[in-house]
């Protein structure tokens, strides 16, 4: 009978959009950072134009740096953290979703050879990582108006960040 009612309730509509949804995590707000770079929020954007976007946010500054590849993997996140580091110097702690590329092993391998402490948001709350997924939401808004190759998509996108 229990099955019955399980089948039952999945396969009604209205049942689904009003079922209750999952608990969320109690937001609680970020410390502010002492310094620039001490914290970074990473997060992927995309498919857009056929490519994804690593868009890293730095929580003191807000300085937004925006890789383009071809694919959400571990090994592309970590040769374009790589590359930024080399520019600014390793960030004290990495806060990320709970996505594939994040928790991969060879992700955790990397932080904790660089001893980076890496901070996943909260399941059921992604907008604990916000500052890296405010950027899709203007590319998405602005995808539309622009023409040409995607480096000049980027840049017309970008000026409106």
């Amino acid at each position: 009978m229990d099955a019955e009612i399980e089948q039952t309730v999945r396969a009604c509509h209205k049942c689904q959009v009003n079922r209750h949804a999952p608990p969320e995590a109690p937001m609680h707000p970020w410390e502010w950072p002492s310094k620039p770079w001490s914290r970074i929020h990473i997060d992927y954007a995309g498919p857009l134009y056929g490519k994804m976007f690593l868009v890293c946010v730095d929580a003191h500054s807000k300085y937004l740096d925006v890789h383009v590849v071809n694919s959400a993997t571990s090994a592309n996140t970590i040769e374009k953290l790589r590359t930024m580091f080399a520019i600014h110097g390793l960030p004290e702690s990495i806060v990320s979703d709970n996505g594939t590329p994040f928790a991969s092993q060879e992700f955790q391998d990397f932080v904790q050879r660089n001893r980076i402490k890496h901070i996943r948001s909260s399941p059921y709350q992604p907008s604990t990582n916000g500052l890296a997924g405010v950027l899709f939401r203007h590319l998405k808004r602005n995808e539309e108006g622009c023409e040409g190759s995607i480096e000049t998509k980027n840049g017309e996108i970008l000026i409106y960040v």
